[in-house]
Formats: structure tokens, sequence, C-alpha cells
């Protein structure tokens, strides 16, 4: 999904702004990297879209759905890598301590069969059959 997101974005900014400033989208390779650097968060409002916006002014919209779209798509990549980490984790935990207790479980009810089991009267049904 980041890298349809990337390359759309890439070919966009390239033909948008290729034209003004060949040094940051000047090729399809330069447009990726700037872009990158914008989706990073690192120096992308005084090095990319402040210049950008000096000559484009619409240029924001631009900028913001391309942050939007790709750093909560990359963020949700890392949550989601995370999440079924732990679920892994703690599903074999519960699988263990189930099986501890499915153990235990059985001898308390053997236990209580072998109690039980010189108390029990004989059932209606037995007695009829002798």
């Amino acid at each position: 999904m980041i890298s349809i997101i990337f390359c759309f974005a890439a070919v966009i900014a390239t033909e948008l702004f290729f034209a003004r400033f060949p040094e940051l989208f000047g090729e399809l390779g330069k447009s990726a990297f700037t872009l990158f650097q914008v989706m990073t968060l690192e120096g992308w409002a005084m090095e990319v879209v402040r210049p950008v916006m000096a000559v484009y002014p619409s240029s924001w919209l631009f900028f913001l759905a391309f942050i939007l779209a790709s750093t909560f798509t990359l963020l949700n990549l890392f949550i989601k890598v995370i999440v079924n980490a732990i679920q892994q984790e703690g599903g074999d935990e519960r699988c263990a301590t189930t099986a501890d207790e499915v153990g235990k479980l059985r001898i308390e009810i053997a236990a209580l069969r072998s109690h039980i089991g010189p108390m029990r009267k004989p059932s209606p049904c037995a007695a009829r059959r002798r």
C-alpha cells in the first residue's frame, strides 16, 4: 500500500513541481526521495514545502494529503506488527495456562468420582433389568 502511495505521489509531484524545483523533483527518483523526507517529517517544512508553497500556493493540499496518507499507512503497519506479536506471545501463554488448568481439573474430577463412586445408589433402570 505504501509503495502505491509513493509511486502515485512521486509521479504527481514530478509533473507538478519539476519545472521550478528540478533539484527536488527533477526525476522520479528525486521526487520519491523528497517525498520520503516529507513523509518522515525530517526538515520537510523549511527545505521542501515552504519553497514550493512560495511558488505554488495551493501545493499545501498535495503535501497535506500525502503526509496524511503515507504517515498513517506506515504507522498502521507498525502498529499491526506490534499487535500481532503481542497476540502471538499472549496466545502461547494462554494455551499453556489452559493446559495446566485442564490437567488440574481432570485430577479433581477423578478424585470426586472416587469419592462419590461407592455412595451411588443403583438407578431404577438397573433394578428393572435384574
